[in-house]
């Protein structure tokens, strides 16, 4: 039980492999709803014990109901620490903390393939010209300026796919 906070983490990486990409809500209430199904799990073998602890810190507050637990069956506090610690470990392994506050796009990167992928498809030499400081959000989008040889330009759209930086490009007018 007490790593199961990592669950955000697994489920992330199952939403991953599957190619969906990175959901924070379904990710967090699966994640939450399967640390609730454990803490439930256990909460019926302490009662079974001959301890009684309110069921709802099982499924709601599960760091209270460990704590809780602990000091009521006299051990030590190492689950319900480890718990609190593999809970922080996954806000940043499951990719909610960089969905929440964003994360810092390489925009040389971003510039790089937009030029590679012009010159693959029309056979042009461009350059690109992206913001030089990007923090944004998977989902979320920033816009560079491409400039043809001849002075035309148009406007490219990058979007963030995931907590990674992962992104796709789209040439517009």
């Amino acid at each position: 039980m007490a790593f199961a906070p990592l669950l955000l983490v697994l489920i992330d990486g199952l939403f991953a492999a599957t190619g969906a990409g990175f959901s924070a809500v379904p990710a967090f209430l699966a994640a939450i709803g399967l640390n609730a199904g454990l803490s439930l799990a256990d909460h019926r073998r302490v009662r079974a014990a001959g301890q009684e602890l309110p069921a709802a810190l099982a499924a709601l507050l599960v760091p209270v109901y460990l704590f809780l637990r602990q000091a009521r069956l006299r051990q030590n506090y190492a689950i319900p620490i480890v718990w609190c610690v593999t809970f922080l470990a996954s806000l940043g392994g499951s990719g909610i903390i960089e969905n929440t506050i964003g994360i810092a796009i390489d925009t040389g990167v971003v510039e790089r393939q937009i030029e590679q992928g012009v010159q693959n498809k029309l056979g042009t030499a461009v350059t690109v010209q992206c913001p030089p400081s990007v923090t944004v959000r998977t989902g979320e989008s920033f816009q560079c300026v491409v400039q043809a040889p001849d002075g035309s330009s148009a406007i490219a759209k990058v979007t963030i796919q995931n907590s990674q930086g992962d992104f796709v490009w789209q040439l517009g007018q």
